[in-house]
């Protein structure tokens, strides 16, 4: 599995105790990874901004950025040496 990949499904605080909704995902991920060797991850970014006064006269703006990354040992999962292809879609 790719550091980036592991990086992000790394535990961190949440804002909201949806764990035990998720953990069915995650276990459902490794899975995968363990019986075919391909890995993913997405991440979900969202701003939102407001301003009290604008020269345009817009006070409001959003933005949304949504990544999946992927990463597949083709062979040789069971031993150190490995062929990958890694892929990431933004």
């Amino acid at each position: 599995m790719s550091n980036q990949i592991r990086d992000a499904d790394a535990i961190r605080p949440a804002l909201f105790d949806i764990e035990g909704a998720i953990a069915g995902y995650f276990e459902w991920k490794k899975q995968l990874y363990d019986r075919r060797g391909f890995a993913t991850s997405t991440t979900l970014l969202a701003l939102y901004q407001h301003a009290d006064r604008s020269i345009s006269g817009n006070k409001h703006g959003a933005g949304l950025i949504f990544r999946w990354q992927g990463s597949w040992d083709l062979v040789g999962r069971e031993r150190r040496r490995r062929v990958s292809e890694r892929s990431a879609l933004s």
